[in-house]
């Protein structure tokens, strides 16, 4: 199997191509596509999504050597995940944006996420499963939390909208 010359970041909220914030904290990408994970999407309290996945989807968390994590999702079978249906899980929407495998190239969503592996975050980023449009299964890193706080509100169609306040 050849080594992958790209990687995937699934994004749900603010680093949507069609969000403000998505031009500052965004990576550079080479192409982006629909795709949806099995999760539970919630909103904060300051409008922002939060995403919550089934502990089984979670293929790996980031550690200090992300090449070797990538490396290794990628040769994960991503058909041996079980199905969370039984779950209160849902399709969250999004985009698939595939970046350079790079050592930098999450750099600046880390920042924007709060993400660090020095310290705890609301958001944790690993890698999951998503679905293309066409049915296709590829692993992607995504920022997920481990906690709901308890002001979060659901967001039972799984598609996040930019709350008034955030305008």
């Amino acid at each position: 199997m050849d080594s992958p010359k790209n990687q995937y970041l699934f994004v749900y909220g603010t680093l949507r191509s069609d969000q403000p914030e998505h031009r500052t904290h965004s990576p550079p990408f080479l192409s982006r596509s629909i795709a949806s994970v099995t999760g539970t999407l919630y909103e904060l309290e300051e409008g922002y999504p939060l995403l919550i996945v089934p502990a089984p989807s979670i293929v790996l968390t980031a550690s200090r050597d992300w090449l070797r994590d990538w490396n290794q999702a990628t040769m994960f079978d991503l058909a041996t995940i079980p199905d969370p249906s039984q779950e209160r899980s849902s399709r969250i929407w999004g985009e698939l944006i595939e970046i350079p495998l790079e050592p930098d190239a999450l750099t600046k969503p880390d920042k924007w996420e709060g993400f660090s592996l020095d310290r705890p975050s609301i958001y944790q980023r690993v890698i999951i499963p998503a679905a293309l449009a066409d049915g296709r299964m590829v692993a992607a890193w995504a920022y997920v939390a481990t906690q709901i706080p308890a002001t979060a509100k659901l967001i039972p169609d799984g598609f996040w909208e930019r709350p008034k306040k955030l305008r």
